[in-house]
């Protein structure tokens, strides 16, 4: 039996619509299998009339329709076709075939439950979507490094997808009207006239669907996948995107480095290579001299490389991870011990850089240096005897 699926063009429901549909596609040969809020299955058959009834009940426990329903349509006359969450569908070729339902106060008492059920429905996914989009931007703002935030994680997915719900909500209200006005016409004893127009395409749904769909996928690749595809860690050498600042020429004459490589890789000396939706190439370097607590030498570089639209955003970012570092800094074990430590920030005006600024804590210290220009924003975090601020052009390069 060759199967044929159709675009539902018509709100579930939309029951006068929904009828009127299937009878239309019962007189071009398809007989109904599924149906579905999209996408409806169908099999060919010879054409023939027949009538279509939705009945508004939900499953049993087990997952069955209720026999006494069943059983009310097939005395009159009805065969049950399909159902889906919140109906049952039944069909009949005879003509004469008596309605199940005789008092339209009665029918209208069924219809409430569902009405009331999509209406409490509604009213949650507007709950659940207003707290959502209060709960994104505390997502980006409630620390201190919102434009990282947004550059580097579904941040914007997010926001994207609190507007789809905001642009589906209407299509859901507009079904919970559809439900009170049906029940409005039963309850006042007028029956139900099963047959009206319906659109021959329900374009909206298809979208919806599509986006819902594309914007899931979007969250899990760029969450769980896109960062991974940088690949593991890689030597030194291996980082061609920038020259990056060298802690043996910080420290001086007498620098030596640690290495520590158990597994053929030196996790002490390494650069690693992120992807993000809006900042396609991050590097991390790390260089590392001594361990010892007493002596430690060890220096970070955080490197982002932002699309050319938005330029604008580097010396924001390369600010922002200044002072996050700084603030970062005086809650590690080596700084417990003074609890008078301030922080100087030194800005250096320079034409080929939108931002220079080297940050130190005393002699010896912990000394953070951050840059920006063009599309590129770096953070240079170090521990050492040597002073950052007299690499200026080597921190400058790394942006240019």
């Amino acid at each position: 039996m060759k199967r044929v699926y159709k675009l539902t063009p018509v709100s579930l429901y939309d029951i006068r619509g929904l009828e009127s549909w299937l009878e239309d596609m019962a007189r071009r040969g398809l007989e109904l299998k599924k149906l579905r809020p999209v996408c409806s299955t169908f099999a060919r058959r010879p054409a023939q009339a027949a009538r279509f009834r939705a009945e508004p009940l939900r499953h049993g426990l087990d997952g069955e329709p209720p026999q006494a329903m069943l059983d009310l349509y097939q005395d009159f006359g009805w065969d049950y076709v399909c159902d889906t969450p919140e109906l049952l569908i039944f069909s009949t070729q005879d003509p004469q075939a008596p309605e199940p339902h005789s008092d339209p106060a009665l029918q209208g008492a069924l219809w409430k439950k569902l009405y009331r059920s999509k209406r409490r429905f509604f009213f949650f996914e507007l709950a659940i979507t207003l707290l959502l989009l209060f709960g994104v931007p505390y997502f980006l703002f409630h620390d201190d490094t919102p434009l990282l935030t947004l550059l580097t994680t579904t941040a914007p997915i997010l926001i994207l997808y609190q507007v789809f719900f905001l642009v589906a909500l209407p299509g859901m209200w507009a079904d919970v009207q559809r439900l009170g006005l049906l029940v409005k016409q039963l309850e006042a004893g007028v029956p139900l006239d099963h047959r009206s127009g319906y659109p021959q395409r329900r374009w909206g749904e298809i979208v919806n669907l599509a986006l819902a769909v594309s914007l899931l996928v979007s969250i899990i690749v760029i969450q769980n996948i896109l960062p991974l595809t940088g690949g593991d860690i890689h030597p030194l050498q291996a980082l061609t995107a920038f020259t990056p600042l060298s802690l043996a020429r910080v420290e001086g004459e007498g620098y030596v480095p640690h290495t520590f490589a158990p597994y053929g890789k030196d996790y002490a000396n390494f650069c690693d290579l992120n992807h993000y939706l809006l900042c396609w190439n991050q590097w991390k370097v790390v260089q590392t001299g001594s361990i010892d607590p007493e002596d430690w030498k060890r220096m970070e570089i955080q490197w982002y490389h932002l699309p050319g639209w938005l330029s604008p955003l580097a010396a924001p970012l390369a600010r922002e991870l200044l002072e996050d570092a700084m603030d970062l800094d005086r809650d590690i074990w080596w700084t417990e011990e003074d609890e008078n430590q301030v922080w100087t920030v030194n800005y250096y005006l320079r034409d080929d850089t939108a931002l220079l600024a080297v940050a130190g804590n005393g002699p010896g210290g912990f000394q953070i240096a951050a840059a920006a220009s063009g599309t590129r924003a770096v953070l240079v975090t170090y521990t050492g005897t040597g002073d950052l601020s007299a690499h200026l052009g080597e921190i400058a390069g790394m942006v240019q």
